[in-house]
């Protein structure tokens, strides 16, 4: 299947057209599903007050919003949390606290906990997406069939995004690495190295 040409080494862009729009106007929220999606020029779907009431917005775009922070960095008391949100409602959010069941390897850090958000955040974004209906899917997809639908890791993290979108390659065959995601790596490899996700990094310019 092709990829959109609104990625390009593994980062995600906007067409030309939307740089300067609010960015309410960028993150679409479907009123069927109640999830996020990017706008789409080629589809004029768009967000805020530009939405179409009673119109599925293009569900292309399918965006993950990851946060990771760390209180008392990198110390043996160090306490970590995951902030993940796909659309809008409980269902479609939620805010981790990082124990060994999800990261048995230490210690606690910044770094760290971004990187485990964006983990856990695909997995989530994955998980909805194939619960999802699939006659919900079909009528909300309005690309043509050849082109997978994308998914898009939202992230303020520089480290997160440069990790995609330069460093994965080298970090796969890195056994410090491996060693980090050997809980992860089966589970997340797929969407990785399939082509699947991307990366939006939040800035000012609405590069995201």
């Amino acid at each position: 299947m092709g990829k959109s040409s609104n990625i390009e080494q593994r980062k995600f862009f906007f067409c030309p057209t939307l740089t300067t729009y609010p960015l309410d106007h960028l993150i679409a929220e479907c009123f069927v599903c109640s999830r996020f999606f990017a706008a789409c020029c080629q589809d004029a779907s768009f967000g805020g007050d530009w939405a179409e009431p009673g119109v599925k917005c293009c569900h292309h775009f399918r965006l993950v919003f990851t946060d990771g922070a760390c209180s008392n960095n990198g110390k043996d008391y160090a306490k970590a949390g995951l902030g993940i949100s796909v659309g809008v409602g409980d269902e479609c959010s939620w805010s981790i606290p990082v124990d060994d069941a999800i990261d048995s390897q230490g210690p606690r850090t910044n770094q760290r906990a971004e990187l485990l958000a964006a983990i856990e955040g695909l997995k989530k974004l994955h998980q909805v997406d194939s619960a999802a209906k699939e006659e919900h899917k079909q009528m909300a997809m309005r690309h043509k069939a050849e082109v997978s639908p994308e998914y898009i890791l939202v992230t303020d993290s520089e480290y997160v995004t440069k990790g995609i979108t330069e460093w994965f390659p080298v970090w796969c065959v890195r056994l410090s690495f491996v060693f980090f995601l050997n809980a992860y790596i089966d589970k997340t490899d797929h969407i990785l190295e399939q082509g699947m996700a991307y990366i939006g990094w939040q800035t000012t310019t609405h590069e995201s």
